[in-house]
């Protein structure tokens, strides 16, 4: 799917990938971040989260009607330690 979206406050994000699959005949989504940091960002958690809503915001403005679907988040983040 396509992974970039806009939002006014946050402006352009861009996902590293996001599926599209059927589960029981209703879409569902696996959205995969890969994040490649030097240092611990102690929001990343947060951060997602907006790439979440705005992935959310993305399918309402397409007509999108409730219930959303699932969204299945993956986020792979590397640094030197653990």
């Amino acid at each position: 799917m396509n992974s970039t979206f806009v939002s006014e406050e946050f402006g352009r994000r861009e996902a590293d990938v996001i599926w599209r699959l059927a589960f029981q005949g209703r879409p569902i989504y696996l959205f995969l971040l890969i994040e490649f940091q030097s240092s611990v960002n102690q929001w990343m958690a947060l951060r997602f989260l907006r790439y979440l809503a705005e992935f959310y915001q993305s399918l309402v403005a397409e007509g999108q009607t409730a219930p959303l679907p699932a969204v299945i988040p993956l986020l792979l983040y590397t640094r030197d330690s653990r």
